[in-house]
């Protein structure tokens, strides 16, 4: 999955949360389905979706990351405190199953 095969309306997106699950348990949570993959950062599991609010998600768990679970990827131009309340919403997550935040709203 590259940025490439994703539709972001600004023409970049941005992350703006990682979520605590692994692709695995999110995927038995949410329905959705991860597909594996490499960058040039590292092998990944990923997925793709078109929410009705928000536009584009794209959700990355690097296999080798310094920290466990996923990122979740928005448009450029969303907010990201507005993208964040709608992830939370659409998928019925805590704030404690947010790791952290984007600090910046650019």
């Amino acid at each position: 999955m590259k940025n490439t095969e994703c539709v972001w309306p600004s023409g970049n997106d941005k992350p703006v949360c990682m979520l605590r699950y692994g692709y695995h348990d999110f995927a038995r949570k949410t329905g959705i389905s991860f597909e594996s993959g490499i960058d040039d950062l590292d092998e990944y599991f990923g997925s793709f979706m078109i929410d009705s609010v928000i536009g584009p998600l794209k959700f990355l768990e690097y296999l080798n990351a310094p920290s466990s679970g996923i990122v979740v990827y928005v448009d450029s131009l969303i907010k990201t405190s507005d993208a964040v309340k709608s992830i939370k919403q659409k998928f019925n997550l805590l704030d404690s199953d947010i790791i952290w935040m984007r600090e910046t709203e650019d």
